[in-house]
């Protein structure tokens, strides 16, 4: 709220010349007038007024609540000086809300004219008259006195309860005092405004300073009597216990029929509840109760919420904030955004909150139920064989990640590029963008093997640069295994998963699942070899060579060598195999030729004793 005009209107003009107002008094009396047709007609009943430079002033406000009797009766107090060297003023202009009621004034020896002059943008102006004009050196006192009731907009006032707005009167360059409001004793305060130590007030009545921003800037207070709750248990699965300070249970009713009607919902967006929290019904112009809930709610006490109307959307919002407290994530639009997105409130166009509203729309209950869920258990957005912890606090990035890999949107990084992130992390989201390509990529061709701590590590880290500075080393282990690996099927040989473990777990290189790749492929050259040569034409004297081996079965043995992992026994046994049989030939040549040079040697000793015994000469 904020005053239609603090200019000073100059007494009734007259003639010069009976007046006998000299003519710069004049000039800067019609001057005056000119400038309050501007500011009451042209300026906004909610823009701060002109300053009267020439009228030095100091305020102070003080709301005096009776919600017993439905009302907060206001005083504003000024202190006037009139530093101007020839003009009088002979009162001056506020601004009170429309459902201001008994305006009254005092200069504490008498009562004042107060006067309603018009109404501009929701805002009565009034007119308050001086006594007597206030002349050039004179200072004055004045107290403006006005009500709000119940049952105006925006105000609670009734027993047990009250909220209203405050703010401080007072021009530009004035000397203004924090307001301070007065409530009986026993209410509690939604904020911890600061006591007011007043021996003036009755023992049954407290004050609080209200910290406001400036004049005419209001700030909502909310005041509530615990001692005239009635409070009760609600049956429903979290346990609800319900506070209401009104005379009927109508409300409670209410309440009671929203929760167990949601509460199965709530479980599937956002997991079970089996705690039991408090619900109060709530101030309209207290703020958001989210403040109470989560990691605000010390050990051993009952979170709260706080429930502004008996609207299903309002129920429903509140009640999501009580199901997500216990979520570990350090954005609070991102909680309210699941709250509205919930409950089917738009929250503010074109903030972050929003962003989630539309997330919600696309990944649906059940991916948003995977997203609260590993923020709950604090997991890890590039999962890999084993369960590792998330690196980053849970903020935006993790949140991000999570919107992604987790709840499945695609549309997450433009939305969060347009509403959520500064020119900075935009450049951080060009380079993510980048490694997500490489990453998923390489995802890809690695198939049925996870992609290492060494490059989802940094990827969870948003540590880019060590990301590409590793990821060729794994892409070329990875074109290597799918080489080895039609190797090795075209051979008929089964593909072990030895290194698909060794993959899986490195941490900062490929070392280890290098020299096994080494060791495959030595493996794999002698078997081929050796299989040519054992499954090919041997000829008659490598058969012969062979005769008592059995290198079918010894082949047969390589195979189940290498399905155990053994590939230095393939290698060597492969080579071994090559040894035989290219050494059968020679094998079956001497198998072959020995007998024959016997029997030729034996028939030649037969031949000369025939030879011999007949009396013939022999051969020579």
């Amino acid at each position: 709220m904020s005053p239609a005009g603090w200019l000073r209107p100059p007494r009734i003009l007259g003639s010069v010349a009976s007046d006998l107002v000299p003519v710069r008094s004049l000039l800067r009396r019609l001057a005056f007038v000119a400038g309050f047709a501007v500011a009451f007609g042209l300026v906004p009943g909610v823009a701060l007024a002109q300053q009267v430079p020439d009228l030095s002033v100091a305020t102070a406000a003080r709301y005096v609540g009776q919600p017993d009797e439905g009302r907060v009766v206001v005083a504003f107090d000024y202190r006037f000086e009139n530093v101007a060297d020839d003009v009088a003023f002979p009162g001056f202009f506020e601004s009170l809300p429309t459902s201001a009621t008994d305006v009254t004034a005092t200069d504490g020896r008498d009562d004042l004219a107060v006067s309603e002059v018009g109404e501009r943008d929701g805002f009565t102006v009034w007119f308050v008259a001086f006594d007597r004009e206030l002349a050039p050196g004179r200072t004055g006192s004045v107290t403006l006195r006005w009500v709000i009731e119940a049952g105006t907009d925006g105000v609670i006032l009734e027993p047990g309860a009250l909220a209203f707005d405050v703010y401080s009167p007072g021009p530009q360059g004035a000397v203004v005092q924090p307001p301070v409001v007065e409530v009986p004793d026993g209410f509690e305060s939604a904020v911890s405004w600061p006591r007011v130590n007043d021996d003036a007030l009755d023992d049954d009545r407290v004050a609080f300073v209200i910290e406001t921003p400036g004049p005419y800037q209001p700030v909502s207070v909310g005041f509530v009597d615990r001692e005239r709750f009635v409070t009760r248990t609600v049956d429903v699965p979290a346990g609800l216990t319900i506070a209401n300070w009104t005379s009927t249970d109508g409300w409670t009713a209410d309440i009671e029929e929203r929760a167990r009607a949601v509460a199965d919902e709530l479980d599937a967006w956002f997991g079970p509840h089996d705690g039991v929290f408090e619900v109060r019904r709530g101030l309209v112009t207290t703020g958001h109760p989210a403040r109470q809930l989560g990691d605000d709610v010390a050990d051993g006490e009952t979170p709260v919420v706080v429930v502004e109307n008996d609207a299903a959307a309002a129920i429903d919002h509140q009640l999501a904030h009580v199901w997500i407290a216990d979520v570990p994530v350090d954005e609070d639009w991102f909680v309210e955004g699941l709250a509205a997105a919930f409950a089917g409130d738009q929250p503010n166009p074109g903030g972050p909150s929003e962003v989630v509203t539309a997330l919600a729309d696309e990944i649906g209950a059940r991916g948003i139920r995977a997203v609260i869920d590993a923020l709950r258990t604090e997991t890890i957005a590039y999962p890999g064989v084993e369960r590792e912890v998330q690196p980053l606090p849970p903020d935006w990035r993790t949140v991000l990640d999570l919107l992604e890999r987790v709840g499945g949107s695609s549309t997450a990084s433009d939305l969060f590029r347009s509403a959520v992130v500064n020119a900075n992390e935009a450049a951080e989201l060009d380079l993510r963008a980048a490694a997500r390509r490489d990453f998923d990529a390489l995802a890809d061709r690695a198939g049925s093997w996870t992609l290492p701590p060494m490059l989802r590590a940094p990827m969870a880290e948003w540590d880019f640069a060590t990301f590409f500075s590793r990821q060729s080393e794994v892409s070329d282990v990875v074109s290597r295994r799918d080489s080895l690996r039609a190797w090795a099927d075209d051979l008929d040989l089964a593909d072990p998963d030895d290194a698909q473990e060794l993959f899986e777990r490195a941490e900062s290189d490929m070392t280890a699942v290098t020299a096994l790749l080494d060791e495959r492929q030595a493996a794999l050259e002698a078997f081929s070899e050796a299989k040519r040569l054992v499954t090919g034409d041997r000829g008659l004297l490598a058969r012969v060579g062979l005769i008592g081996d059995t290198p079918d079965d010894d082949l047969d043995a390589l195979r189940e060598r290498w399905a155990a992992g053994d590939y230095r026994a393939v290698e060597r046994g492969g080579r071994e195999l090559v040894d035989l049989v290219e050494g059968a030939v020679g094998q079956g040549t001497l198998r072959i030729l020995f007998p024959t040079v016997l029997v030729i040697a034996v028939w030649q000793m037969v031949a000369w004793l025939v030879r011999r015994r007949r009396g013939q000469p022999a051969v020579s």
